[in-house]
């Protein structure tokens, strides 16, 4: 387990700090990938009550005909085409970013680009097969019916793997990294990137931490953009860039979160007690997360390359770091 600065910050003084300003984040702009559904658009609506003018992304055309709104203004954008665009083989990603830097005020307002969404556990979860053996798991007379299920389950996801990191990697990654670039050189002074992880991807390369299986392809490619942003933030802050990493667990109210949860529920006793499934946080604590890094007297200070790294483990508190205990409560959880 690494060092790091550990501050507890209950969510609740969010009210306190914008009871000085009706509208506080008035000269911020925020572009949300993802931001049409789960965390982003939690952190759409808290950003747009305090001021923010708001552009919310999705790759879904539906979705992006019915996102327009008085304060959120929808863009399509498809962040696993975008590197095929960047080797030249498409245009079209190219110029729905070009688009959206036309809207941005850049010259005016600093931007807060946030990285919400994410991707890899659906071509997983979507499969007749796993949905079949989920609902067998569900009937299952007794553990070792269960633990016959859950074998066979392991085999169908090592070898779904390939075809799901492959996405994964596009959509959780590679992506983010190239948007991050495209609209970075533009960016003025006081601009923040943010992105939204996982503790099972933040710590996935941990010799203790067992991430389960099914989460791996996320894990495993929210880690690689983790890592990029680390390499990259002093480059970032050098240019008045601010960087951050907001990392939850097993967020309630997202349709993975969600997921997770029903497949844990169908687990062994045992393996079910690992999680405190009473106390985990929620979108609405995400989103205040990102609220408290845009205000300078949340007291929350940058780690590792000047990355201002902070975790969700339980609703309601925020820290940057894990304590010994919160970080023994993870590596204790050995799901499948």
């Amino acid at each position: 387990m690494r060092e790091t600065q550990i501050r507890k910050i209950p969510v609740d003084q969010l009210d306190q700090l914008v009871t000085h300003e009706t509208k506080p984040f008035a000269s911020y702009q925020a572009v949300i990938t993802g931001g049409l559904t789960g965390i982003g658009k939690e952190t759409a609506t808290l950003l747009t009550k305090l001021g923010a003018r708001v552009h919310a992304g999705t790759h879904s055309i539906d979705r992006f005909q019915k996102g327009e709104s008085p304060l959120v203004k929808p863009f399509l954008f498809d962040l696993a085409k975008l590197e095929i665009s960047a080797i030249g083989n498409s245009e079209q990603p190219l110029v729905q970013v070009a688009q959206l830097k036309s809207e941005l005020r850049l010259d005016a307002r600093p931007v807060v680009l946030i990285h919400s969404a994410a991707a890899g556990m659906e071509k997983i979860f979507q499969s007749r097969y796993f949905l079949r053996s989920l609902f067998a798991l569900k009937k299952a007379a007794n553990d070792s019916a269960r633990e016959t299920l859950m074998s066979g389950l392991k085999s169908y996801i090592e070898n779904a793997f390939p075809d799901a990191y492959e996405y994964a990697q596009k959509v959780n990654s590679i992506g983010p990294s190239l948007l991050t670039q495209q609209l970075a050189d533009a960016m003025p002074e006081g601009s923040w990137i943010i992105y939204f992880s996982s503790l099972w991807s933040t710590y996935s390369e941990e010799a203790d931490i067992s991430v389960p299986s099914f989460y791996r392809p996320v894990a495993q490619t929210k880690h690689q953009f983790e890592t990029w942003l680390l390499e990259n933030a002093q480059a970032f802050g050098q240019r008045g860039i601010c960087t951050a990493i907001i990392s939850g667990h097993l967020v309630r109210g997202t349709q993975s979160g969600d997921f997770l949860l029903k497949i844990i529920d169908l687990l062994p006793e045992e393996k079910r007690q690992t999680i405190d499934v009473k106390h985990l946080p929620t979108m609405q604590d995400m989103a205040t997360a990102v609220a408290f890094l845009l205000f300078r007297n949340s007291g929350i200070t940058p780690g590792r390359n000047g990355v201002y790294e902070v975790f969700i483990f339980k609703n309601g508190e925020v820290t940057t770091g894990l304590t010994e205990k919160q970080y023994q409560q993870l590596a204790s959880i050995k799901l499948f």
